[in-house]
């Protein structure tokens, strides 16, 4: 059984595409849980997430190995939530990142097509925060050896 959660956090070094605020970085995590029960499927969602509890409890195992993923053009983390799930389910937290301008959770922005380079800083961004604040602050081994990144 594994945990799914979603969230945004905001890079106060980048500007949005608009030039109006901060840089969002809507995310996505599948994780290990101990909890047990009834699967909780988020309804809305076009990809399958695998069979998961929306907003469990994390494993009381402490510091999980981290595999950041980054979608495809105009894609969503869920996309790829198939490989998500599978290395969730062996001990690891997963979490993609929906890229500004550049997913098919916004509208359709050129800058965020033509502009890739802005994906490394998101997941950048992405690990440090999720490292150190909310729901899986000092949970993540995120050791040079042990963090991973998929990119679609």
């Amino acid at each position: 059984m594994c945990g799914y959660r979603t969230g945004v956090i905001w890079d106060p070094t980048r500007p949005n595409w608009q030039n109006n605020g901060e840089r969002p970085i809507a995310w996505s995590a599948w994780y290990p849980t101990d909890d047990i029960g009834s699967v909780q499927i988020p309804s809305g969602h076009f990809f399958e997430l695998g069979d998961v509890i929306q907003n469990a409890a994390l494993t009381s195992q402490k510091r999980l190995p981290v595999v950041l993923l980054s979608h495809g053009t105009g894609g969503t983390a869920e996309s790829v939530s198939w490989l998500a799930w599978a290395l969730a389910c062996e001990g690891y937290v997963v979490t993609g990142a929906n890229h500004h301008g550049n997913t098919g959770l916004e509208p359709y922005l050129a800058e965020g097509f033509l502009c890739w380079w802005e994906r490394a800083p998101d997941l950048s961004m992405l690990l440090t925060s999720l490292g150190a604040t909310g729901f899986f602050a000092d949970q993540l081994e995120t050791s040079k050896n042990l963090a991973w990144s998929l990119i679609f």
